[in-house]
């Protein structure tokens, strides 16, 4: 049942419920930003449609809609309903099948479109995003191997407070240089970033390094209150005898209020292991090969180019139009006959 679904650590409500009526057929309604865009603009409810008694108008109303023969089927057709047709902008009201059951459509209509169902869901202003612009530093060493064995690199990534946002993740090490706009840090000397990004190496006890120039740059990573800018600088760990060892010994293992540790490269290409981040960044420094390595697009560097493909939309879903009457059948054009 739903209550027994979200104990599950990490589904919340509406992935209980929507796999609740979908794969048992709980009589339940899976409400989503599509769902609550049709509801709030149909019933005209007002508020936030995410708390308070607008959320529980919208949830009232979903379930007592729901259909207790399908409500698998009815809660994929309300999704698909707001996501095609009852849309965040330029809505199409005219081809809707519940346009005639639409509050806020009718007061369009009165109104001759003074008033837009766009009105609907209201939401809270809000707020704006804190710009960071933070340091990156991306440690790379040649880790150990045989003779014949191909080489291949290691990352330095250091471990994230627990807690807090991403809590307990990995990401390169880095540092907050300003807390400002783009426009804002782009007056700064150019000498900032590079100085930050000195100092973490500093502080990491990078005694014997390289920086490869030619790996630099910025990448931007949005969370739901931050906007932030990270830019990067690929750094080679230098051998420090003629053996090629490096790593430990370039890179101190007491760094305080830090936990660090050696990736390989390949660790990056296996999903969910890093945040979407790390990989950004990761991508980016990642089109340098060893000299004995072939070029290879990584898989991090795969997952972000595809990750704008558009997803496919399996045809036989159903749809809305299922639940209301269904359409008179076409009368054959002049000169036809009526079968085949």
């Amino acid at each position: 049942d739903v209550e027994g679904l979200s104990k599950i650590p990490g589904v919340g409500p509406y992935t209980a419920s929507a796999v609740a009526s979908i794969a048992f057929g709980a009589k339940t309604a899976a409400v989503d930003g599509n769902v609550y865009r049709v509801i709030t603009r149909a019933k005209m409810i007002k508020g936030d449609p995410l708390k308070g008694d607008a959320a529980k108008e919208i949830r009232r109303v979903a379930d007592a809609f729901v259909d207790a023969e399908r409500p698998g089927d009815f809660n994929q057709a309300m999704m698909e309903l707001g996501a095609t047709v009852c849309a965040p902008q330029n809505p199409k009201c005219d081809s809707c099948p519940i346009s005639m059951w639409c509050g806020g459509f009718a007061k369009q209509r009165e109104t001759s479109g003074v008033f837009k169902v766009t009105a609907f869901p209201e939401t809270a202003k809000k707020a704006e995003k804190r710009q960071e612009q933070r340091a990156f530093v991306v440690l790379r060493r040649t880790a150990p191997a045989d003779a014949d064995a191909k080489p291949e690199y290691e990352y330095l990534l250091s471990k994230r407070p627990e807690g807090g946002l991403l809590g307990g993740l990995w990401e390169f090490p880095n540092a907050l240089i300003a807390i400002e706009s783009d426009d804002a840090f782009a007056l700064r000397p150019k000498s900032d970033v590079r100085d930050a990004q000195d100092a973490l190496c500093e502080e990491l006890g990078a005694s014997s390094r390289r920086n490869v120039d030619a790996v630099a740059g910025k990448a931007v990573h949005v969370f739901s209150h931050i906007r932030q800018v990270m830019h990067y600088q690929l750094v080679d760990c230098v051998p420090l005898d003629a053996t090629g060892a490096n790593g430990d010994d370039v890179v101190s293992r007491n760094v305080p209020e830090r936990e660090l540790k050696w990736f390989p490269a390949r660790a990056f290409e296996e999903s969910g292991v890093f945040s979407s981040g790390v990989v950004k960044v990761y991508a980016k420094c990642a089109v340098t090969s060893l000299a004995r390595a072939k070029p290879n697009a990584s898989g991090a560097q795969k997952r972000l180019r595809d990750a704008g493909a558009s997803r496919e939309i399996d045809a036989s879903q159903t749809s809305i139009k299922a639940f209301f009457g269904s359409a008179a059948p076409a009368s054959p054009a002049p000169g036809t006959r009526g079968g085949t």
